[in-house]
Parts: structure tokens; sequence; C-alpha cells
């Protein structure tokens, strides 16, 4: 109805043409004057209201030639429905909007040139179904002599999903979450838990460093921690005794509100031995630490991350579960057992909005390789694809990644570190 409506988003003489491109034939548009039409398409991007009034000028159409046969513009009324498209797309109910249907009468001729005032009231809306219901009038400009009245409907579509804005990254995805959580690491006296421990301090974590005969290396840690303005303490516990972990646990809610993450890296030893020379008590030995320590620790952090509304739990395996070598069936049982007690875990916690997940390393450079002669661990590494077997930093910076947010689509998952070779996670 207008050339150039209050907006300049909307051409009606185009609209027009291509409808009179349509009904021009060899017999022109004679239909009765009452139409009812069903439409469906997708609509445009202007905001929803809940009446509209527009000014609107129907302008003269040029006489146009098709092949073979002049026509001129048989059907002016009908010219004037197709703004009610541009109506529903662009005004009411406007962005995200599908025209559904319409049915509108005419008591008197649109005529070529004149001016009209299009109007459109909201009558109903169902959020069940997204349908909105609206009563539609064309008047004449001026007089408000009713030209014609109708109806008509339109689904509200759901607003589709957004990219996500640089400004907004900046504000909440940027920081990995760790700043000011509470983490309790076991077994961080050396190694893969030491250097974790430290990593997890140095991203603003609180630190409880868990160790069990190595006090002396504990409380190095400690001290390394705080020269490097984080914050750390050393706590014993043997993860072994449920009595021990508990108390732990009570001396970090004590110290520090509560817990956020929990890191089971603790393990006995990698001693090498032949199945024919164990005993079950040796496998026992071995599941005490690995799983039964595992067990005590989560039992008991559990009801703490609830409390925080969510939190992380990451536990220690290793890539020999999949890949066993010779000496190690102890400790790849005990590990393989971990796998299956994460993801039942995962499984039990994640509508409590924890994470629980296995970082799987392949062999580490830690103490626990000291059982092995040097000469025999060098050869190892350079069999691998990578020439080298990992360092703890590694290791901890798999384990930090997993405590942080980047993380909070995952659980029940194993985090495979394994220098290029098999298996592919």
């Amino acid at each position: 109805m207008n050339a150039k409506m209050a907006d300049e988003r909307s051409d009606i003489y185009s609209l027009g043409a291509t409808l009179y491109h349509l009904i021009a034939g060899d017999v022109p548009f004679t239909g009765d004057s009452s139409l009812e039409i069903v439409e469906k398409k997708q609509l445009g991007v202007y905001p929803p209201a809940f009446t509209y009034n527009e000014n609107v000028h129907i302008p003269a159409i040029p006489q146009h030639h098709l092949p073979g046969s002049p026509h001129t513009f048989a059907a002016p009324n009908l010219a004037a429905t197709n703004l009610l498209s541009t109506l529903v797309g662009m005004r009411l109910p406007g962005r995200y909007a599908t025209f559904a249907s319409f049915q509108i009468a005419f008591e008197r001729a649109i005529e070529i040139g004149a001016d009209y005032v299009l109007a459109a009231r909201a009558q109903k809306a169902s959020p069940a179904t997204g349908l909105l219901d609206a009563s539609i009038s064309i008047t004449a400009a001026g007089n408000d002599t009713q030209i014609a009245a109708g109806r008509f409907s339109a689904i509200v579509n759901p607003i589709p999903p957004t990219t996500i804005t640089c400004a907004q990254i900046q504000q909440a995805h940027l920081d990995a979450g760790i700043r000011g959580k509470v983490a309790v690491v076991t077994g961080a006296s050396r190694g893969i838990g030491a250097a974790t421990a430290k990593l997890l301090a140095m991203r603003g974590a609180r630190v409880a460093v868990n160790y069990y005969t190595g006090c002396a290396d504990a409380d190095a840690v400690v001290a390394d921690i705080l020269s490097a303005g984080g914050d750390a303490m050393a706590v014993r516990a043997d993860i072994r005794d449920a009595e021990e972990v508990n108390a732990l646990f009570d001396r970090v809610v004590s110290e520090w509100g509560g817990v956020d993450i929990l890191v089971n890296n603790a393990v006995k030893d990698f001693q090498p031995r032949d199945v024919a020379d164990l005993t079950w008590d040796d496998y026992l030995g071995e599941l005490e630490v690995s799983l039964k320590g595992l067990h005590n620790c989560c039992r008991a952090a559990v009801p703490l991350l609830k409390l925080r509304g969510g939190g992380k739990i990451i536990n220690l395996s290793t890539i020999a579960v999949e890949i066993p070598v010779k000496g190690q069936s102890k400790y790849i049982t005990a590990k393989s057992a971990v796998v299956g007690y994460s993801r039942s875990l995962a499984r039990e916690l994640t509508a409590d909005g924890i994470q629980v997940n296995v970082v799987t390393p392949t062999m580490t450079q830690t103490d626990l390789l000291a059982v092995l002669p040097p000469e025999i661990v060098k050869r190892l590494g350079q069999q691998r694809p990578g020439k080298r077997n990992l360092e703890p930093i590694e290791v901890a910076q798999a384990i930090v990644f997993l405590a942080s947010q980047c993380s909070n689509a995952m659980s029940g998952q194993r985090l495979v570190l394994n220098l290029g070779e098999p298996p592919f996670a």
C-alpha cells in the first residue's frame, strides 16, 4: 500500500508488480471480492507490536505487456491484500513470525493512487502453539470510511540462536573459572600431583597439597606456591583411611569454606612384577590406594561440591589400560577400575552440576619410573612417535583443563595424552 513505508523497508510497488506477473494472462483475474488465502513463508526482522497503524498509498501500476498479448492490472483489491504479508513480517507480530492465513472482505473497491490507513490489533495469542490472531481493517485516509475488514493468523517462531559476541567472550569466557576455587590434590608432594597443585595455584586456586609420607616434599611444594603469590597448605592423610580423609576435608572447609575441585592422583607404586609372582594381597594393596582411597575422597568431597552448586572431580588412570605392558598387572587392574568407577560416578552426579573425568597419560617422567633402569626409560621414550615421554606439567595442564569451565560440557570422559600413538580416543 505504500511505495515506501515509514521506515523505507517495504516496497509495495515491487510486491504488486510481482503479483501482477502472476495474475496477468489471457483471462484477467475476476475473483470474488471476499478472499481467503493461506500462505506460508519466513518473514522479516522487526520487533513485535500489539497494534499497528500505517498510512499507505496504492501506486498506479503501469501497463505491462506480456509477449504476444497486452494486459493491464485488473485486481487492485488483491494488490492491497499483499500488504498483509509485510504487516505480519514487519509490524505485528514482526520478527520471527510466519504468516499462516488471512481472510478479508472488501466493502468498497481500492482506488489506484489513493491514500488509505491499514490497521491491525492483536485479539488472541496462544503461548502453547505460538499462534497469534489479529483483526485488520483498511480505511480511507482523512474520512475513516471503511474499505475492508478481516483477520489474520501468524505463528510466532522461537527466537533463533545468535552468535556469541566478542564482548560476551571477553566478559565471561576468557577466564578458566579457577580463580578463587578450592582444590584438593591427593598424592601432591611429587611428580604429576606437585605440578598440578602448582599450576592450579598459579591459576588462582587455593590448593590443599595432600601427602602420606613425603612431608618435606609437600612443604617444599607449598613453599614454592606461597613464594610465587599463591595460596596452599600441606595436609597429611592416608587416603585408605576414611576417618583421615574426612579430617582432611574438614580442615580444608575450616580454612577455606568449601571444596570445588578434587584431583585423585595418589598411587601406590609402579614396581614391575610378573602375574605369577603376585598374590591377591598384592592386588588389594594397589586397589586400597587407587580405588578405595579414591572412593574415600569422592565420598567426602561430593556433599561439599553439591553445597557449592557443582564442581570437578578429575581421576588419573594410565594408557596401559588400553596397551598393557609386561609386569604391571596390579597397577593396570587398579587403574581399569578407576575408569569404570569414574564413568559410574559421572552418571550419578551430572544432575548436580558435578563433572567427573579421567586423565589417561602415557608414560610420564616421574619418580614412579625410578624403579626402572634409566636406559630402559629413555629407550621407551625414543620408541614412541614423539620420541619422548610425557612431562608432569603436560599432565597437569590436562588436569587443569578438566578443572576449568572450559570442560563444563564433558563428564564421564577420558582425556588421553598419547603423544601420537594409539589408542586414539
